[in-house]
């Protein structure tokens, strides 16, 4: 599915976290967000991702348990 479109990461984090807990390995769902104003982002992520895209800038708002 994620292949098919382009995709927000929060669709792609809750398709992996739930594919991943069919597999076995239930891994949790992170929100965070940096900046402000017209700098403001948010960003999802599985808690074992990498930090590859930065993640450190990234404050924790919300975390959905798998």
């Amino acid at each position: 599915m994620l292949r098919r479109r382009e995709h927000t990461c929060l669709e792609r984090a809750v398709v992996l976290q739930r594919w991943r807990a069919a597999h076995g390995d239930a891994q949790d769902i992170i929100v965070g967000v940096a900046g402000t104003g017209d700098a403001f982002r948010a960003h999802a992520w599985l808690e074992d991702e990498t930090d590859d895209h930065g993640l450190e800038e990234f404050r924790e708002l919300r975390r959905v348990r798998a």
